[in-house]
């Protein structure tokens, strides 16, 4: 265990390492970090309030489509309790990014209150798989249709890497003979029996909603609602910063972005999330520097939005009371 825990260390520090120089290059090279400067300096104040009322529009889609899977199963959570478990979310992964991410975070509070861990770790699940299925598509649309994307081998890596694995998840998710197949020799190991029984229960409850088409459809619908928001998120940060983008354009880069952001190469993309706007908001009409600093704009409000999380976040140390939570049909025993 102790070497485990060093070699997990190990491999965090050499992750923030890598973020870390990759930022500092970019503020460095040609002189980026005077650049970016100016363009803080002159700052639109018009903007800000646009800007900062989107992040409240991108959270709220997420918190619809997550209460979608929870009140189909008889969860009774309002959409505020869910929204201020995303910001307690955001907390833990631009703060605490090495032990408890965010999406486990919000599993686990709402499965207190639920009281079904398993279950709010799969509506969890489900709202985050089906917003990284429709920005793997976004992306190979963008892909497909801009050339210039096709010469960067990273892009095809990435826009590669991740439809494997929503594609593979999907498979797997929807067939359930597959898992019992992985999962069937574990079973008689006293080692991993109550692991293995939480992992059919987790299964289970997402299984479920393959007979729920028109659940699923609507929540891909929030998906694609969402990253259509994202790039209006970018285009307003530009906006902020004096930047004169193509909307039309940033739909098309947005996805892109983001699924290079999404690789897990460093501590919350650190470095990675720069680099990319930096390269990538070229042709939407941006220069190097301009992309880097709304990056860097759209992190900092981040880190705001994880602080008023944190603040939630202590307000969670008092009990959470119990809300009754009966799943839709009782899930059948593995």
């Amino acid at each position: 265990m102790t070497k485990l825990r060093m070699r997990s260390r190990l491999l965090f520090a050499g992750k923030l390492a890598l973020g870390l120089g990759l930022l500092a290059w970019l503020l460095l090279w040609d002189d980026n970090w005077i650049k970016v400067l100016d363009l803080f300096v002159a700052v639109r104040p018009i903007y800000l309030i646009p800007f900062i009322a989107i992040s409240f529009v991108l959270i709220g889609i997420s918190c619809l489509k997550w209460r979608l899977f929870l009140r189909d199963q008889n969860s009774s959570i309002t959409f505020y309790r869910l929204f201020g478990l995303y910001l307690i979310g955001f907390f833990f992964n631009n703060f605490l990014p090495s032990n408890f991410g965010g999406d486990v975070a919000r599993a686990y509070y709402l499965g207190k209150q639920i009281v079904s861990h398993t279950q709010s770790l799969a509506s969890v699940f489900l709202e985050r798989l089906t917003g990284l299925i429709a920005l793997v598509f976004l992306a190979f649309v963008a892909y497909a249709v801009t050339p210039d994307f096709r010469q960067g081998e990273l892009v095809s890596v990435s826009i590669g890497v991740l439809a494997a694995g929503c594609g593979a998840a999907v498979v797997a998710l929807w067939h359930p003979s597959l898992i019992r197949t992985v999962l069937g020799p574990l079973e008689q190991s006293k080692v991993f029996d109550r692991l293995i029984t939480k992992l059919y229960k987790f299964h289970d409850h997402i299984v479920y909603f393959k007979s729920k088409p028109d659940l699923v459809t609507k929540a891909m619908g929030y998906s694609f609602l969402f990253h259509i928001c994202t790039a209006i998120n970018v285009y307003l940060a530009a906006l902020v910063l004096g930047v004169e983008l193509s909307l039309l354009r940033l739909m098309v880069v947005t996805p892109i972005i983001l699924v290079i952001a999404s690789l897990p190469l460093t501590p919350n993309s650190l470095g990675v999330w720069e680099w990319a706007f930096s390269v990538y908001l070229i042709p939407a009409g941006a220069e190097l520097e301009q992309g880097l600093a709304v990056a860097l704009l759209l992190r900092a409000k981040t880190l705001v939005l994880s602080l008023a999380g944190g603040v939630l976040y202590l307000a969670e140390d008092r009990a959470v009371p119990a809300a009754a939570a009966t799943p839709h049909g009782q899930n059948p025993k593995p």
